[in-house]
């Protein structure tokens, strides 16, 4: 009977075992990956703390990140930002609440996400995009593609479409941590169209020297 009793005790403890986790970005991008398989890319300045077990993986972040979710249907992926919940399964999806600590603005690259703060919830899928309000608790989905230049912080993939110098120029000042001067102010309406896979900043830069 006491042999029974231990075995039970230690299917339980097994059972509810929690794995926690947690990492935090510098003035680096931090590439990780977590005790179950899920990948991630934490901003500069970012935290992000992990509770894994059997029954759910859940994730609070603080920042900015992206995250590649190992499929699990039996063990839900959650996010928390303050009062919003971003429930995921098998999906890419980017979360930022950096750039205006007052918002949350979500967009999934593959798969689905469940956005949820208990009063409302909406469903998002590849190629949407949605923005929270945490002062209001508002929930909007702007009729607008997500920015291809959202993730560029981690994978220095650059897409300008016709965009004004005067706004590449602040992407690419995020993206690569530095600052960019135009001396002569009028080519700040001038429009560039280009893509760049991970190039190195001075290389881009001398292609937008040539180009104009």
């Amino acid at each position: 009977l006491a042999g029974l009793i231990l075995w039970v005790a230690f299917q339980w403890q097994i059972a509810d075992t929690v794995m926690t986790q947690q990492v935090a970005a510098g003035e680096k991008v931090l590439y990780d990956t977590l005790s179950d398989g899920s990948r991630i890319a934490l901003n500069r300045n970012s935290t992000l703390s992990t509770k894994i077990s059997k029954k759910e993986r859940r994730a609070t972040l603080h920042g900015q990140a992206i995250f590649n979710v190992t499929e699990d249907a039996q063990t839900p992926f959650i996010v928390e930002v303050q009062t919003l919940e971003i429930r995921a399964l098998g999906t890419t999806f980017h979360v930022d609440n950096s750039t205006d600590p007052d918002l949350v603005d979500i967009s999934v690259q593959n798969g689905r996400v469940e956005i949820s703060d208990m009063r409302q919830t909406e469903i998002l899928g590849a190629g949407q995009k949605a923005v929270y309000r945490l002062s209001n608790r508002t929930l909007m989905r702007p009729a607008v593609a997500p920015d291809p230049n959202a993730a560029a912080w981690s994978d220095r993939r650059l897409f300008f479409d016709n965009m004004p110098l005067s706004k590449v120029i602040p992407i690419l000042e995020k993206t690569y941590q530095v600052t960019i001067v135009l001396k002569n102010e009028e080519l700040a309406n001038c429009l560039l169209y280009a893509r760049y896979n991970n190039e190195p900043l001075q290389r881009i830069l001398e292609v937008i020297a040539e180009t104009f």
